[in-house]
C-alpha cells in the first residue's frame, strides 16, 4: 500500500471508500444505555418491570408511621436480585410531618437474568398474621 505525501492527490476510489465508511458509521443505530435505576411506585402493583443485569430498582411505598404500620419485604429471589438498602424519606413541609405519610424505599440490584418476584406487606411488628396491605411486582431481568 502506498502512503500519500502531503500535497499528493487522492484517487476517486479512495475518496469514495472514505465517504462510504463515514456514511456507514453515521447510520449505525445508537443504543442508549438503560437508566441506572428504575423506580417502582404503588400504582405499578402487580406489573412486570424490565431490567438489565446490573441495573438497580427502587421500590417506593407510602405508609403512615403514626399508625405503627411499616412495609416489610416478604419475598425476593436472592439468586436473581441483591438487596442493597432500605430507607425512609419524610415530607419537606413541616405541616405534613405530624401524622402524615412517609415513603419507605427498598433498593435491589439485578444480578442474574430471569423473573424475580418482590413481595411486601404493610404490618405492625407486634401483630402476628395481620396485614393492612400488600404490594407485589415482577422483575423481568434480561
Amino acid at each position: 500500500m502506498r502512503r500519500h505525501r502531503r500535497g499528493e492527490a487522492v484517487t476517486a476510489p479512495q475518496l469514495l471508500r472514505a465517504c462510504f465508511l463515514c456514511l456507514l458509521a453515521a447510520c449505525q443505530p445508537t443504543v442508549s444505555p438503560p437508566a441506572s435505576e428504575v423506580v417502582v411506585t404503588p400504582d405499578m402493583a402487580g406489573r412486570e418491570v424490565h431490567l438489565a443485569m446490573g441495573q438497580t430498582v427502587a421500590v417506593r411505598l407510602n405508609y403512615q408511621p403514626g399508625t405503627g404500620y411499616s412495609w416489610v419485604l416478604l419475598e425476593s429471589d436472592t439468586s436473581l436480585t441483591q438487596a442493597l438498602e432500605s430507607s425512609v424519606s419524610r415530607p419537606d413541609s413541616p405541616a405534613l410531618l405530624a401524622g402524615g405519610f412517609e415513603t419507605q424505599e427498598f433498593r435491589f440490584k439485578a444480578i442474574e437474568s430471569g423473573v424475580a418476584r418482590l413481595g411486601f406487606q404493610l404490618v405492625r411488628p407486634w401483630e402476628k398474621g395481620v396485614s393492612a396491605g400488600k404490594f407485589e411486582v415482577l422483575l423481568n431481568i434480561r
